[in-house]
């Protein structure tokens, strides 16, 4: 006959083997739901994808870095994404530019943000350059200083901090690029502002300000960098 210390150990011992499953069946869903499959539909031998990464924080993120392999600047470059789900249907297409030209040897990000709604279907996606100009182009004489996180709220973070025109010339139309990276160094996140002055003569500065949604900036910056640009030649 079973006493009442052996039902108990038999009640327990049920209930933590169904925990034990729920677990497994909770870690593949995530896993699953957080790894989507990568790849690169180019053989350009001018532009190449590097350090492509995908994630999720609230909605799905990918970013990358376009590399320059030649000794001329280029711009103007527009990229690619194309998405499908686990029976490879086609599910989500975008584009975008990448922001500022690449000088020769360098690489510049780039970045998609596709609202959750659209993506759970998701399984796997690839990135293709579609477009492409040579230089000359703009300038970078540029230092971006004092930068920091100067205001934190409930929906997202600014940073803040000075360009200077450290060129010879005035430049119009100065945009800062921010680079993010996590704690592994990985690139997580990339967006420009214009700086608030719209004119910056030589050794002149000016103010800039971005915001950065609250899930990225929590749990996907640990480090961060920006360089800045104009168009004028």
């Amino acid at each position: 006959m079973h006493t009442f210390c052996d039902i108990l150990k038999f009640i327990k011992g049920f209930i933590m083997r169904k925990l034990f499953i729920f677990s497994l069946l909770v870690f593949f869903a995530v896993f699953n739901y957080a790894q989507t499959s990568a790849g690169v539909n180019t053989s350009n031998p001018v532009l190449d994808v590097i350090q492509l990464e995908n994630y999720w924080a609230e909605d799905w993120i990918v970013i990358a870095q376009i590399q320059n392999n030649l000794s001329v600047t280029i711009g103007d470059v527009r990229v690619g994404l194309a998405a499908r789900n686990s029976d490879g249907k086609l599910v989500y297409t975008d584009s975008t530019h990448v922001q500022f030209p690449v000088s020769p040897g360098g690489s510049q990000p780039f970045m998609f943000i596709v609202p959750k709604a659209q993506a759970v279907e998701i399984s796997r996606f690839a990135i293709d350059i579609e477009d492409y100009k040579r230089g000359p182009y703009g300038s970078f004489n540029f230092e971006v200083i004092e930068m920091g996180f100067t205001e934190k709220n409930e929906e997202t973070w600014k940073i803040s901090g000075y360009v200077r025109n450290t060129g010879q010339e005035f430049q119009e139309n100065v945009m800062i690029g921010f680079t993010g990276y996590n704690e592994g160094g990985e690139l997580t996140y990339f967006d420009t502002v214009p700086a608030n002055k719209s004119v910056l003569q030589a050794g002149e500065q000016s103010l800039f300000e971005l915001y950065i949604p609250l899930p990225i900036a929590t749990r996907k910056i640990s480090r961060y960098g920006a360089n800045a640009y104009s168009d004028m030649r």
